[in-house]
């Protein structure tokens, strides 16, 4: 029976991972402790002794506020528990990082043989992983193509070796004078160990490589998956506004949040015909240094090595423009590749930021694909009056698609005769002037102003008309009836079950 160590730092998460080890008691038992703060790790690990480790690098906090501190700090207490511990302790790395991120490699490279690197873990999956020895080919994907794969396989020869070397001490204790023929054990898996590095590992990895990311073949998937066996199909939200400072960045960030807080997968997506602003949003530079978005890649038509295209921040696939890199904004951009890099996301929502970009030729090929389109608008009358007379806004604000959202509006200027009389029956819904200080810690910290304290539920009833037009009403009540983080849990498990072992995880959860 092995013990387990959780030092998530949320009580919740945690609590979803204690239900789990408790139904499989044959093979796990749970420490009498759980680590709340990174301060107290070394302390209670050395007073538990657990045989697993289970880390997550977000919620488990620190006295570091820099994310480069705080991955630095983890590392050095990593490395310290396998240089202390060695293979008696095995260490669980929980995260939201993209797949190719450097620290991921990192880990890899000093031993660590278990990382889930999702928002959303299956937790069949992820108990059966524990319930087995560490497997290198399950952390093999985290690997860069450069030195620490090389380390990570020096890493699992090395573990091959020392559990040769045990065996070899067993049988000098029982058969002293067979020096020989141990000798001859040895070298052979020495030959064996060698032959799978260079042959099975580093032909795959390159394989995958050029199939999937040097000339992005992009695969349409159905357009409808399911969530606790309730259909969901995949939808386009275009998100601009009339002028400049209105406010659709501001609103198409809250309402992928928002989405993706019940659990359904989403997408930002930045426009690259706008000036580049959610990279900077939420601090770019320090949590996806070599980020350079899809759009940079298909129009300038060649790749940097070591960048990425992959970041996730908060749920939220994030794919905008890094304007720390080589790139200008095109005058326009063809449907072909705004096409294509809409489909490389698996995301079931997906949210385009157009800006004021209504009058491109894309804005109306996106208009014709989109589900649904919300107009940003704000309460400056002549703005307002400008409406119903740009020629360029009319065949748009005529679309059956397009809806009103009114940011900064109160009881009374919603109830203003003007604003009746120019918006009409398409104002779906308003925003009321957030706190200054407010809004202003969620872009000092950032971080989505939907996770800051008495938010989450407020802007959740604020977005609910349009969550109604996105998400089947029987998502929406799942997510009143449970926390988030056991949302995230319960989706994934019935994703992949029968109907009956769908039927009794919901009993299991309710």
């Amino acid at each position: 029976m092995k013990k387990v160590l959780i030092a998530v730092g949320d009580r919740n998460y945690t609590e979803i991972l204690c239900d789990a080890f408790d139904k499989h008691t044959s093979l796990f038992t749970l420490a009498n402790q759980e680590v709340l703060h990174r301060r107290y790790l070394e302390e209670i690990v050395d007073l538990e002794t657990p045989d697993i480790l289970i880390i997550h690098d977000r919620y488990l906090e620190s006295s570091f506020a820099e994310q480069v501190d705080r991955d630095n700090e983890l590392l050095a207490y990593i490395r310290q528990c396998r240089i202390q511990y060695d293979n008696q302790m095995r260490i669980v790395f929980l995260c939201e990082r993209p797949t190719k991120d450097p620290y991921l490699s990192t880990l890899v490279s000093v031993g660590i043989m278990d990382i889930f690197n999702q928002n959303t873990i299956d937790l069949d999956q992820f108990i059966q992983q524990l319930s087995e020895p560490p497997k290198f080919s399950q952390v093999e994907k985290y690997l860069s193509t450069t030195i620490p794969l090389f380390a990570a396989k020096q890493e699992e020869e090395r573990l091959e070796l020392e559990k040769q070397k045990d065996k070899e001490k067993k049988e000098k204790t029982v058969r002293p004078v067979k020096v020989v023929e141990k000798k001859v054990i040895q070298k052979v898996v020495e030959k064996k160990v060698v032959q799978k590095v260079v042959e099975k590992k580093v032909v795959q990895k390159v394989v995958q490589k050029n199939v999937i990311k040097r000339d992005y073949n992009i695969h349409v998937h159905n357009n409808t998956e399911k969530v606790i066996g309730i259909p969901v199909k995949r939808k386009t939200v275009l998100v601009g506004s009339p002028s400049a400072r209105n406010g659709s960045s501001f609103v198409s960030h809250l309402l992928a949040r928002n989405i993706a807080r019940t659990g359904i997968s989403v997408s930002y997506m930045e426009s690259p015909l706008t000036t580049p602003y959610t990279y900077d949003r939420f601090f770019g530079t320090q949590y996806a240094p070599n980020y350079r978005g899809l759009f940079q890649e298909l129009i300038m038509e060649y790749k940097i090595p070591n960048q990425t295209s992959e970041w996730t921040k908060d749920g939220v696939q994030i794919i905008c423009q890094n304007p720390t890199s080589d790139y200008e904004a095109p005058n326009d951009i063809s449907l072909e590749t705004f096409i294509k890099v809409l489909y490389s996301s698996d995301a079931l929502i997906n949210i385009i930021d157009i800006g004021t970009s209504w009058d491109k030729e894309i804005t109306k090929d996106l208009l014709d694909i989109a589900d649904i389109a919300l107009m940003v608008v704000t309460p400056d009358v002549p703005l307002l009056q400008q409406l119903e007379e740009s020629p360029k806004l009319k065949s748009i604000i005529q679309s059956e698609k397009l809806h009103f959202i009114g940011n900064r509006f109160s009881e009374g200027i919603t109830n203003n005769p003007l604003i009746k009389d120019l918006l009409a029956e398409k104002l779906i819904l308003t925003l009321p002037s957030f706190i200054d200080t407010d809004v202003f810690q969620a872009q000092y910290q950032g971080v989505f102003l939907n996770d800051q304290k008495d938010y989450p539920l407020k802007i959740s009833n604020l977005f609910s008309p349009i969550t109604e037009l996105l998400l089947p009403k029987e998502v929406l009540t799942n997510k009143t009836k449970g926390g988030f983080l056991r949302s995230i849990f319960h989706k994934k498990i019935s994703i992949q079950k029968s109907n009956q072992e769908a039927k009794q995880n919901n009993e299991v959860f309710k």
